[in-house]
């Protein structure tokens, strides 16, 4: 598997497909499977443990963030939006 950084720009970059991790070690062992070549199969029970794991590329993958590929086969976290409130909050902090 050829590993390559996730680009700094993110708006250019097509999804081809994306799963959130949830947290226990039952999902990360089924984003790891995807990762390492084979389907993403949804855990139908997942352990009340909470993990984290690196990305081929070293990327920290925590509960709640959204594993995503990309078009050239590279893994990455998928930034999340800010929210509504938060947007405001910076945008009046910057005298916006």
């Amino acid at each position: 598997m050829i590993v390559l950084p996730p680009p700094a720009d993110m708006s250019n970059v097509d999804i081809v497909e994306s799963h959130v991790h949830s947290g226990s070690s039952t999902s990360e062992a089924a984003l790891k499977q995807w990762i390492e070549g084979g389907d993403y199969v949804k855990p139908t029970v997942e352990t009340r443990d909470n993990v984290q794991f690196q990305l081929p590329d070293g990327e920290t993958v925590s509960a709640g963030d959204t594993v995503a590929k990309a078009t050239d086969g590279t893994f990455f976290v998928k930034p999340q939006p800010k929210d509504f409130t938060q947007n405001l909050i910076d945008q009046v902090s910057q005298g916006l």
